[in-house]
């Protein structure tokens, strides 16, 4: 026999040993009930205090939030008017009063008797807008004068001196100033009216009148100095970029020249012949 039998024999000897039996005792069967009972009577007390807690919590919420606060009556808020799914929700402004009526109110009332009368609206004048991007608009005409008593310079000329003038035929007219005689060269010549509208008239002595410069005067279609970019794109879609600005056909082989600023605003203006001086 090996030493492994021996202990297996030994271990089988002690385990069978009547000291080591666990015998349940006569009353275990109930010991073991009565546990069972304690357990869900616990379990039933806790989940019945729970709820009574809860009830007791959801009572003060809304004796808390929801109590009226005007004499012990309860507010009902009226239900709201049927709206479809699909329209919008507006809000409307008050009614509009008319410029210059008076505001009334119940001191005001008329103790003659008779109906009020209200005095009529003044009308009101609207700032000019702005054309939007791509509107083919001409420059906006001095509000309140008629085109005829707007001076016009071009497209030949400016009153009775044309384009392609000589100086002697110029001078005719009246309309120079210090025009004793003709130059050798390309020379200004001031008008007898002022430079209110066109500041000089440029005479060359082979060619004649090659060039009006504008003040005051505006081309046919409106457009003067301090007209916009904007406005002078709109007035002539043939613009031709130049080192100082923007040229366009005036007719009869004449240019308007138009020198730009800084602030994208004609800064100068010129009726220019083909010939030059």
């Amino acid at each position: 026999m090996t030493h492994g039998d021996d202990l297996e024999g030994e271990l089988r000897r002690l385990f069978s040993d009547e000291r080591l039996d666990l015998r349940p005792r006569g009353n275990a069967a109930a010991a073991v009930v009565a546990g069972a009972r304690r357990v869900r009577r616990r379990r039933a007390l806790t989940t019945a205090t729970s709820g009574v807690l809860a009830a007791i919590l959801l009572v003060g919420a809304v004796l808390y939030f929801g109590a009226p606060s005007g004499g012990g009556q309860q507010q009902v808020a009226a239900p709201p008017l049927e709206q479809s799914a699909g329209e919008p929700a507006y809000t409307y402004p008050p009614p509009p009063v008319p410029i210059g009526a008076p505001a009334r109110g119940p001191l005001d009332e008329d103790t003659t008797g008779g109906p009020e009368q209200v005095p009529p609206a003044s009308p009101v004048t609207r700032p000019a807008t702005s054309a939007p991007p791509g509107t083919a608009t001409t420059a906006p005409r001095m509000s309140g004068v008629p085109l005829s008593a707007i001076t016009v310079l071009g497209p030949e000329g400016y009153g009775a001196l044309r384009l392609g003038m000589s100086f002697d035929e110029a001078k005719a007219t009246g309309q120079l100033a210090a025009a004793d005689a003709p130059s050798a060269a390309c020379t200004r010549y001031p008008l007898r009216e002022g430079a209110a509208a066109v500041g000089s008239v440029l005479i060359s002595p082979k060619t004649g009148i090659v060039g009006f410069d504008a003040t005051g005067a505006r081309t046919p279609e409106s457009v003067h100095v301090g007209s916009t970019v904007e406005q002078l794109a709109a007035a002539y879609p043939d613009l031709v970029r130049t080192p100082d600005g923007f040229a366009a056909p005036a007719g009869r082989g004449a240019t308007y020249q138009f020198t730009i600023d800084d602030h994208d605003q004609v800064s100068a203006l010129r009726l220019a012949a083909s010939t030059g001086c």
